[in-house]
């Protein structure tokens, strides 16, 4: 069973439909504060337990068994980190609706989610983004509730209109995009994390292409810093810049 079916087969589990009745924000709020507490115990419990096969040597363990205890946690830690981020877009969505960031001097939704969640700053941004999406396009709000469309969808769909639009054109693309929130989501459970985004390019250089000045806009490159002092490179070169890395590549 791969993780999205995982995550769907529990969802009746999550909110069954004797608890939803009835049931107030501040009541969710302290089953959660409960629920964590229990999930903390169970890992302090795992945390002092031997392995599954106690002293038995790794030779004497038949195949199909290794892997088995790595599975099972696997499934639950993809279960459980879904859940985290389902809450932690809440969070944000309720801070961009109430300006509930301004209680304690925090200049965006972004900064005090990186306060108090202690994430980093595009962290933080993310969830903000991904926030928003499900705002302009509620049609995806099962789905990601299901476990179908994961965060990482709902930040490449939120980068399909960028920043850099405001106003009339932007709710213009936004409008396309909820014409063709069926499309988004069928594509997003087909496919990887990484061919979803390349969709997603795709998707936004059809909305924004002959946008006033973009093919004048000067070229942008992002670099990071990965795993083992590697790092990636990622940008939107204009036509001039993009045919010179070409060429140096050829």
């Amino acid at each position: 069973m791969g993780t999205a079916e995982t995550l769907t087969s529990h969802r009746e589990a999550v909110v069954p439909d004797h608890f939803r009745a009835g049931a107030t924000t501040s009541v969710l709020l302290r089953r959660l504060e409960h629920v964590a507490g229990e999930l903390s115990e169970v890992l302090d419990a795992f945390d002092g337990l031997d392995d599954e096969f106690g002293s038995e040597a790794p030779a004497a363990i038949p195949k199909d068994r290794r892997g088995a205890p790595a599975r099972k946690c696997g499934m639950a830690a993809a279960r459980l980190g879904h859940l985290t981020d389902r809450l932690a877009v809440r969070a944000a969505s309720e801070l961009a609706a109430g300006d509930g960031h301004l209680d304690d001097a925090s200049a965006t939704p972004a900064a005090w989610l990186e306060r108090h969640l202690g994430i980093k700053r595009g962290e933080a941004r993310r969830l903000v983004r991904a926030a928003r999406v499900l705002e302009r396009l509620p049609a995806l709000r099962t789905p990601f509730s299901m476990g179908t469309i994961r965060l990482a969808h709902l930040d490449a769909i939120a980068r399909i209109v960028p920043h850099r639009i405001r106003g009339e054109r932007c709710d213009a693309m936004w409008e396309a995009l909820e014409e063709s929130v069926n499309h988004i989501a069928n594509a997003a459970r087909g496919t990887d994390i990484s061919r979803f985004e390349q969709f997603c390019d795709g998707v936004r250089d059809r909305l924004d292409d002959g946008a006033p000045g973009r093919v004048h806009e000067p070229s942008r490159v992002w670099l990071s810093q990965t795993f083992q002092g590697r790092w990636a490179l990622k940008g939107d070169l204009s036509a001039d810049d993009g045919a010179a890395l070409a060429a140096l590549l050829e």
